[in-house]
């Protein structure tokens, strides 16, 4: 097998070499749906600050490729494979939650701190609803 036919070599030439490397499958369905958007914005924002230079993410629309649902054992969406580093690890369903896809990710418990009670969002006095 030549460097070019090796799928690993393509994904290592362009990765930091730090050590860790993550590659991930997101499947979605495209145009639009709202589950999908969601999990897209998501994982991008996680790729984009924690895993930047250490991620291959590859992002596939069922409807365009039902093909790689059976390969991959795909049967909703979205649904986020991490391949790399192990354990292979699936999650399923609602992706917006950032706590759920950090430790899907094997990542650091969120660095933030804690929001001071001054800091936190309080319900209207008007109608009750979170502002």
């Amino acid at each position: 097998m030549t460097h070019d036919d090796d799928p690993s070599a393509n994904i290592d030439s362009h990765l930091e070499d730090d050590g860790r490397r993550w590659v991930l499958t997101l499947y979605v369905i495209g145009g639009g749906s709202l589950s999908s958007s969601s999990a897209i914005a998501a994982i991008r924002r996680i790729c984009n600050t924690e895993l930047a230079g250490r991620v291959v993410l590859e992002i596939i629309d069922i409807h365009k490729h039902p093909e790689t649902l059976e390969a991959d054992h795909v049967l909703a969406v979205p649904t986020l494979i991490k391949r790399l580093p192990p354990p292979l690890r699936r999650v399923v369903g609602d992706l917006s939650d950032v706590a759920i896809l950090r430790a899907a990710l094997d990542l650091d418990p969120d660095p933030s701190p804690p929001l001071a009670p001054s800091e936190r969002t309080r319900p209207r006095e008007s109608d009750g609803r979170w502002s």
